[in-house]
């Protein structure tokens, strides 16, 4: 691995070359730098499938470039967006706004967050949801 982000409580320390020995597809071995001790734990990167990033409409609270970094902290590499926004995300023309200002809030950032947005639906908006269904990928 190179480039390994540690947990917050080793600050300012990254991992630049770290080998992980396996053995039967089970991690038998992390032959870490000598500046980090203690018990540490291999976890696999978590998905939450349900996210409010509050972007559009409600950034006073939280917007991708804070919610992004507390994800990443917690080990988190993948959100699924909720779409109740303002305005709700509900036609082609919202998705695709939210979808460039969360490219746009990440940028700003360097977050490489993998990411996807929930479509909201409503009584009378099932062709929007077919114009949409193939336009964000994750």
């Amino acid at each position: 691995m190179k480039n390994l982000l540690m947990n917050p409580r080793y600050k300012n320390t990254k991992i630049t070359n770290m080998e992980i020995k396996t053995w039967n597809n089970k991690i038998i071995n992390l032959d870490l730098p000598d500046n980090i001790s203690g018990n540490l734990v291999a976890l696999p990167a978590l998905v939450d499938s349900h996210v409010h990033f509050r972007t559009p409409g409600h950034e006073y609270k939280e917007d991708w470039t804070t919610a992004s970094q507390a994800a990443l902290a917690g080990g988190v590499t993948t959100v699924l967006d909720m779409p109740n926004n303002k305005p709700a995300v509900i036609d082609e023309k919202s998705l695709l706004n939210k979808h460039e200002l969360v490219k746009k809030q990440l940028a700003e950032v360097k977050i490489p967050l993998h990411y996807g947005l929930y479509f909201g639906a409503t009584n009378d908006n099932f062709e929007e949801a077919r114009k949409v269904k193939d336009k964000i990928k994750m």
